[in-house]
């Protein structure tokens, strides 16, 4: 069994990747608990464990611990870090039968996160040297959007952050993925047609086909109350004005919610929008693309 870490900068993005997982593959949610899940990601069996030299649970069961004493000492914590750990966190896993694959999909909490997701690569690492796991390969995928600084500029800003840390041979500046010596690595990058722009450029297509009017709507109430002398972030950006649609027309069915509530299930979004998008068929083949070994 191989398993591929699915790292996005967010969870509109670990949303959209699942339910396109899903739509376009067939695969199936992971619904179970922790240890229900293949081996160094679940529970480590009890040969693995004699054989560890360091931590004896899985890698999800060290990560949540973890990155949960990174808040500090227990009577130095605050309240709220009971319920909120830093990132990065495992959000999903979506399991392919069909190819014998799982996707463990993990918010990385933004794109700057390059050290806390290179600790936790390292720890899959460590964990993948041990005896009789049920995961015998391993990928990293990486999902950045290219933002107003272009595409390049966003895979220059990746390599500036991980291609040492992997010890990549080649490099990303026209490859999706690339054969480290450890892992499979790739790199997909949202954009629009000029090389711009970020994930949500790939919603609002949807959010037009299945509200039309209120896309309309939304748009032109959003444009008409421009205000400069107030400098709303909502126009600094192109990204920032599909965000704002998308939060905007999403209030109907889900009022004083996120936009994420609007791709999180079919509440929002309909499954035929996945099972037609070009978007969401060119994410997944770029998940399905990996050069094993």
């Amino acid at each position: 069994m191989r398993a591929v870490m699915v790292i996005c900068e967010g969870r509109s993005d670990v949303a959209f990747v699942r339910r396109s997982l899903i739509a376009i593959s067939a695969c199936r949610r992971c619904s179970g608990e922790i240890r229900d899940l293949p081996s160094p990601f679940g529970v480590l069996s009890n040969k693995s464990r004699e054989l560890s030299d360091g931590p004896s649970d899985g890698v999800i069961s060290e990560h949540i611990k973890d990155r949960f004493g990174k808040k500090g000492p227990e009577g130095e914590r605050k309240l709220r870090d009971a319920t909120f750990l830093q990132p990065p966190h495992f959000e999903d896993a979506i399991w392919d039968r069909n190819e014998s694959v799982i996707y463990f999909l993990v918010n990385a909490g933004g794109g700057s996160q390059h050290v806390a997701v290179t600790d936790l690569v390292e720890r899959v690492d460590a964990s993948m040297l041990l005896d009789d796991l049920d995961i015998t390969e391993c990928a990293f995928a990486f999902l950045f959007d290219a933002d107003e600084r272009g595409e390049a500029a966003a895979r220059e800003h990746f390599c500036n952050h991980y291609c040492d840390f992997f010890e990549c041979d080649d490099h990303f500046d026209k490859k999706n993925w690339v054969r480290t010596r450890k892992f499979p690595v790739g790199l997909f990058i949202w954009r629009d047609a000029e090389g711009k722009g970020a994930l949500e450029e790939h919603i609002i297509p949807m959010i037009k086909s299945t509200w039309p009017k209120r896309y309309k709507d939304a748009y032109e109430f959003i444009d008409k109350n421009r205000n400069s002398q107030w400098r709303d972030k909502v126009f600094q950006t192109r990204t920032n004005m599909q965000k704002a649609i998308i939060a905007s027309v999403g209030q109907f069915s889900f009022p004083g919610e996120s936009s994420l509530s609007v791709i999180y299930d079919d509440r929002g979004i309909p499954d035929s929008e996945f099972e037609t998008s070009d978007s969401c068929s060119a994410v997944v083949m770029f998940l399905q693309d990996v050069p094993w070994a």
